[in-house]
């Protein structure tokens, strides 16, 4: 973990397993999600990679809210799923 700590990104790109707008970004396992959940914190801009499939999903281990996020790559950017996340300021692509 000081490892991840001690890097200052200046983009944080991140295999996400689920986001829900209310939950945030969550992740199967303990380890992955805080490591995930410091390099979010020491990041300047955080894009989240992931298909439609995995939006408005939670998994047991949070990592950040969902407003840490700048941008979310998915396959759909045109899904409906997506407006409440537009509509907090998180760019679609």
């Amino acid at each position: 973990m000081r490892f991840f700590q001690n890097i200052r990104a200046d983009i944080c790109f991140l295999g996400v397993c689920s986001i829900h707008l209310q939950s945030g970004l969550t992740g199967h396992f303990y380890e992955e999600s805080e490591i995930k959940k410091t390099i979010v914190a020491s990041s300047n801009h955080v894009v989240a990679v992931t298909t439609i499939d995995k939006i408005d999903t939670a998994e047991p281990f949070h990592i950040c809210p969902a407003t840490s996020l700048n941008t979310i790559i998915t396959n759909a950017p045109g899904d409906e799923k997506l407006a409440p996340f537009k509509a907090v300021g998180i760019s679609i692509l």
